[in-house]
């Protein structure tokens, strides 16, 4: 085994730890072109950097940490609307500097491996795709005592899309952070279920009036629920933690085999 490839492998990826650690503390999102009249965002929010600050934010507008039985849907809409203005649509995928062992391990397994799914990472972007802005939502209703269920669709023309469903109640609650349907009006209906809403067409095409009709019946023609609770992306968040593990000790593994690998030849 090549001595020199070792040491060199040690200080890329010293080096790369030390990235990691910079972009930790120094990276500053931009969020310069982002067009506010078609997409709801709010660039304050994004000080809001992991679901702790998310829930205490929340808990803040609500006005106690506690909710109360009869206020589980006042609580539910002031974080329907945190959510709908805390991300601007687009996938936020791990980069050098953010788990860079994730980042370049990906290609070889799953390309899909580098969008993140890990909610506190999520957090550290302005941009969120409709799955990471859904898991973002599942995981704060799950941690304040809600039942919470993945709501996807799939047309060949339009692709898929992840919204997602909160419990209270006794009846399920329909969430979409990311399409951002009329938020007033499902407000004034208490947030019907998307069983409800799909059961009648001119309140879909209500709701979903800035997106073309055709768009709206064919890609919300078919609905696949997920199970209550369960977290959407399992493998993904196996993968992620693993890699982020990696991204700061590989210099470390790699040292320890170096001094291991030598000194046993030496002896």
């Amino acid at each position: 085994m090549n001595k020199n490839l070792i040491i060199l492998s040690i200080f890329l990826s010293f080096s790369l730890f030390l990235y990691e650690i910079h972009q930790h503390f120094m990276y500053k999102n931009n969020w310069d072109g982002i067009n506010k009249k078609i997409e709801c965002f709010d660039p304050l929010l994004c000080r809001l950097e992991n679901l702790n600050d998310l829930i205490n934010y929340g808990d803040s507008i609500y006005g106690s940490p506690k909710i109360s039985l009869k206020d589980s849907s006042s609580y539910a809409n002031i974080i329907g609307r945190i959510l709908r203005y805390r991300f601007y649509h687009n996938y936020s995928y791990y980069r050098v500097g953010h788990n860079y062992f994730g980042y370049f391990l990906a290609p070889f397994i799953k390309k899909d491996l580098s969008a993140i799914v890990l909610p506190n990472d999520i957090l550290k972007y302005p941009n969120a795709a409709c799955s990471q802005q859904s898991i973002i939502g599942m995981e704060l209703f799950r941690k304040k005592g809600y039942s919470v269920r993945k709501v996807g669709f799939y047309d060949k023309k339009y692709g898929g899309h992840f919204c997602f469903e909160v419990k209270y109640g006794g009846k399920w609650h329909f969430f979409d952070p990311d399409k951002e349907p009329n938020y007033e009006l499902l407000v004034a209906l208490n947030r019907p279920s998307f069983a409800a809403i799909h059961s009648n067409r001119l309140l879909l095409h209500s709701l979903y009036n800035e997106i073309d009709t055709n768009c709206v019946d064919d890609l919300f023609n078919k609905v696949q629920y997920g199970n209550t609770n369960q977290f959407p992306a399992k493998n993904a968040r196996i993968y992620q933690y693993a890699t982020n593990f990696f991204s700061y000790t590989l210099w470390l593994w790699l040292l320890l085999f170096y001094f291991y690998f030598y000194r046993s030849n030496n002896k």
